[in-house]
């Protein structure tokens, strides 16, 4: 993000803390719908237990703001939802949120479930949320970090992303980073990894 730039909430990979070779994200899919009144993001999350016995692990969904004036405590990932193989799943914010320091402008505010992991079987998480885009002095941007992919066993063996909107949300699409060989239209933008 630039250093002028300005956003209040973004997301990112799902990640475990400390990394872990036990599990790995087979694939990670998220699309971002565009609208005017803000930004709705549904993350598809597929893992694989790469081990003979159960593995607990306590799962980050993370919050990120950069050069935001939202106090960190009342920052949050608006309509948060999310199931673990179907079943509701709830993420909280961990004790250790409330030692940020409250005046901070740029942060990451981990949001947690504890999930377990069965031997060698194969889960997946839905998450939804929605968040305002950002903004520079000329444009509104939408964005995501994918650095949690790396806690996770091996590499992410798949990763689609796809943006939505119509024209009367986005009236010009400046760019897309990284450069990917993203497809994008009028109504859209979409890559594979």
């Amino acid at each position: 993000l630039s250093t002028l730039a300005a956003v209040d909430a973004f997301g990112g990979t799902v990640y475990v803390k400390p990394s872990t070779e036990a599990v790995r994200l087979t694939s990670e899919a998220v699309t971002f719908t565009i609208r005017k009144d803000g930004v709705s993001v549904e993350a598809r999350y597929m893992f694989k237990n790469l081990t003979d016995v159960d593995v607990p692990l306590l799962l980050v969904l993370p919050l990120f703001a950069e050069n935001t004036n939202r106090p960190f405590p009342q920052n949050r990932l608006e309509r948060l939802s999310a199931t673990w193989d179907k079943e509701p799943l709830g993420f909280a914010e961990p004790p250790q949120a409330a030692e940020i320091n409250e005046l901070a402008t740029t942060y990451e505010k981990p949001f947690v479930a504890s999930v377990t992991f069965r031997a060698k079987a194969t889960h997946v998480l839905r998450v939804q949320f929605s968040v305002q885009p950002g903004n520079d002095d000329l444009h509104r941007f939408v964005a995501w970090r994918t650095a949690g992919g790396a806690s996770w066993a091996g590499r992410v063996e798949r990763a689609d992303y796809a943006f939505k909107y119509d024209t009367k949300s986005v009236f010009h699409v400046v760019g897309i980073e990284p450069n990917w060989g993203w497809q994008w239209g009028q109504t859209g933008a979409y890559v594979k990894r």
